[in-house]
């Protein structure tokens, strides 16, 4: 079903994918882009909720980013392959089990792909926004982040890491 040389194609485009989504995909992201993958307004757009639809001028997406799309071709590609798997094995059980592992374990891994993409638009508008309240700023004026994600600050300055890490609670 998979030649050597297709499977190092595919660790190849995944491994290609991964790298890209950790370094470019961000810079790639825009308010209004072209490409679906890169567009801010259809990314944090919910149609099935008023009240998070973008309102302002509409805009269409025309452009395919080659990256994204070797993403999408290999997921695509991978879970075919796994219906094959699953296919050519009729009679044997045990087969049968392990290609339904590597189906759910596919699954997961594409959930996972799809929530790290979510994560990286969010967080670029999130930067995106910072920045321009920042810009916004008066005299006189401060911006605060407060982070709630740090449950306790060390006791004092010469706390070791071990026990400011250790902490419960």
């Amino acid at each position: 079903l998979l030649d050597t040389d297709m499977a190092k194609l595919w660790k190849y485009n995944v491994a290609q994918s991964r790298l890209y989504l950790k370094t470019d995909f961000r810079m790639h992201l825009k308010m209004d882009s072209h490409c679906i993958d890169h567009c801010y307004v259809h990314s944090l757009s919910d149609p099935s909720d008023k009240i998070f639809q973008y309102e302002g001028k509409q805009h269409s997406h025309t452009v395919r980013c080659p990256r994204c799309e070797m993403m999408d071709f290999c997921i695509n590609e991978i879970k075919s392959l796994i219906e094959r798997l699953n296919d050519s094995m009729k009679d044997c059980d045990a087969s049968k089990k392990t290609v339904a592992e590597m189906k759910i374990r596919m699954e997961q891994n594409v959930a996972k792909i799809i929530d790290m993409k979510k994560h990286l638009v969010r967080a670029g508008y999130t930067d995106l926004e910072r920045t321009r309240l920042i810009n916004e700023l008066n005299n006189g004026e401060a911006f605060v982040t407060m982070d709630f994600a740090q449950k306790f600050l060390p006791m004092y300055k010469w706390e070791s890491q071990s026990k400011y890490f250790g902490k419960r609670g």
